[in-house]
């Protein structure tokens, strides 16, 4: 959920 802090677990989020 901390998409913004790492580039790596910004899937989470719904991002590629």
């Amino acid at each position: 959920e901390k998409d913004e802090s790492e580039p790596e677990i910004r899937m989470v989020n719904g991002k590629p």
